[in-house]
């Protein structure tokens, strides 16, 4: 039986951060799981996308309660 060959195609970081940022940009309020659900990755993933972008960034990013997201 031959193989066949299947390619995955997977979204990088600089992808999810950029969407994450546009989000922000357009006064929108996103959340960690809506973004892993757009994705289909985990919402802990996205979390330390977050981190990379608030420690090593150094985006001012905050979370608001009222707002979820």
């Amino acid at each position: 039986m031959a193989k066949t060959k299947t390619e995955v195609f997977s979204r990088p970081p600089w992808e999810r951060m950029m969407r994450f940022h546009n989000l922000i940009q357009e006064k929108s309020f996103p959340n960690c799981n809506l973004i892993a659900k757009e994705f289909e990755v985990s919402w802990r993933t996205i979390m330390r996308d977050v981190d990379f972008m608030k420690c090593r960034l150094k985006l001012p990013l905050e979370f608001d309660a009222k707002q979820n997201g």
